[in-house]
């Protein structure tokens, strides 16, 4: 396999995508770092997002980007689809071989351009190959061979899917960054323990307004807030909550508490605060 591709990246709209996480500008970021890491991968030729939202078809152009309109059909398989399609017409144009295609997803704020290069490196040997996502049941990142016709099988469960059809999984502990994609909060907070790109960086750091959270744990009370930090806390005697559940979106009253222990982080030492905690009704 040549080690110059041609990369597709499928963007959703701005307000369909990551709908879990409720922030728009957090999609945004991580397309950014994506869009980033292949800009400073050696081995990509050229980079096209397939988009309807004209926020990231600015975004794309500003990264130095192609941009290609979803067109009629919509959905992440007809995305990729037309990606690829336009890559193969631009190697038409110029009068030269198929490169290889790469399909990358867009919300994969640890992406660095190492991950990138060591993926094509080693999917060299076979002909379709791809890369699961953290949890085992998705994936990351599809790779073709110049001279291949697969399609690549994102969706649900795709990790299976992939296999099903004969690709090759790229398994090795250097791409565990590129695995993470994030869907949730607690997603989000395993992406910053391993180390996200600098727009993800720049809009965790301009969250303002109440915290919203996750409960992630029961005993002890345990949420997992938007940026990613997971936190233990307990509940104000006033409080409108009952019995929380984990997975139940809560707002943190960030006047009212102070963190118990921040899990993974350095801890607040000799002191016992309580945090206040009420529904949020999302």
């Amino acid at each position: 396999m040549s080690t110059h591709v041609r990369a597709v990246v499928p963007a959703k709209a701005l307000h369909e995508a990551k709908s879990r996480l409720g922030r728009e500008d957090l999609t945004l970021a991580f397309l950014a770092d994506v869009l980033e890491a292949l800009s400073n991968a050696s081995s990509v030729t050229s980079i096209a997002v397939v988009t309807s939202d004209p926020l990231i078809a600015e975004l794309a152009q500003n990264l130095g980007c192609q941009v290609v309109s979803e067109g009629q059909e919509v959905g992440l398989t007809a995305a990729i689809k037309t990606g690829i399609d336009h890559c193969i017409h631009l190697d038409s144009q110029n009068g030269s071989e198929n490169h290889p295609i790469l399909v990358v997803l867009g919300d994969l704020p640890c992406l660095t351009a190492d991950h990138i290069d060591r993926f094509i490196e080693l999917a060299a040997p076979f002909v379709c190959a791809f890369l699961s996502d953290s949890e085992g049941i998705g994936s990351t990142m599809w790779i073709r061979r110049s001279e291949s016709e697969a399609v690549p099988r994102f969706g649900p469960r795709s990790r299976a899917c992939h296999r099903e059809v004969g690709a090759h999984e790229i398994s090795d502990p250097l791409l565990l960054g590129a695995r993470r994609d994030v869907d949730t909060e607690i997603d989000l907070w395993d992406a910053i323990r391993l180390g996200v790109g600098k727009s993800t960086q720049g809009a965790l750091q301009q969250k303002a307004g109440p915290e919203l959270v996750t409960v992630s744990s029961l005993q002890p009370l345990s949420v997992v807030t938007e940026s990613g930090q997971q936190i233990n806390v307990t509940i104000a005697a006033n409080s409108e909550l009952v019995r929380p559940r984990i997975g139940q979106r809560l707002v943190l009253l960030t006047d009212n508490f102070v963190i118990e222990q921040k899990l993974g982080m350095t801890q607040e030492s000799g002191r016992h605060p309580k945090a206040a905690a009420t529904n949020s009704h999302l």
